[in-house]
């Protein structure tokens, strides 16, 4: 499998005993249909705990190989089942691809979707200000990809974009 060597290190770095089988928090979830299932799901407060990570935590953070591609994409995913603090999520979402950049080797093509899944609709406010806050990965300024809990797709369409 193209980029089984790189998750399975990405895997160990991490810790096994870090990893989930799914991401779902605060009556949310981000259903994995349409996920490659060559693909590591990491409980972040875990790891975040086991790496001695400080502050805020996105809820999730998942990487898989795209071949058609050849690239390994990585996404902190943070879950809100009620209404979303735009600068919270901005913050949990920050530290989850400042702990991708560490956990990926810097020679692997790579990229990096900031992802949230959310309950409430965000209104124009929440919106602009949603679009106005990008998080920074390897000199990129990143928008963050948003869709519903109860779409049963809303990972695979949000990665889509």
């Amino acid at each position: 499998m193209p980029g089984g060597d790189v998750l399975e290190g990405i895997r160990s770095r991490v810790g096994r005993e870090n990893l989930c089988k799914a991401c779902i928090d605060a009556g949310c979830r981000a259903y994995m249909k349409g996920i490659p299932k060559q693909r590591i799901l990491v409980n972040a407060e875990q790891a975040f705990d086991a790496h001695k990570i400080e502050g805020n935590r996105c809820d999730c953070i998942l990487f898989y190989f795209d071949a058609s591609t050849n690239t390994l994409v990585a996404s902190p995913i943070e879950l809100k089942g009620g209404r979303a603090d735009i600068s919270q999520v901005c913050r949990q979402l920050q530290k989850g691809a400042d702990f991708v950049h560490e956990m990926i080797p810097r020679n692997i093509k790579s990229s990096c979707r900031p992802v949230l899944i959310h309950e409430k609709g965000l209104n124009s406010i929440k919106r602009k200000e949603l679009n106005g806050c990008k998080i920074r990965f390897r000199g990129l300024n990143l928008k963050i990809i948003t869709d519903r809990c109860r779409n049963k797709e809303n990972l695979k369409d949000a990665l889509k974009e």
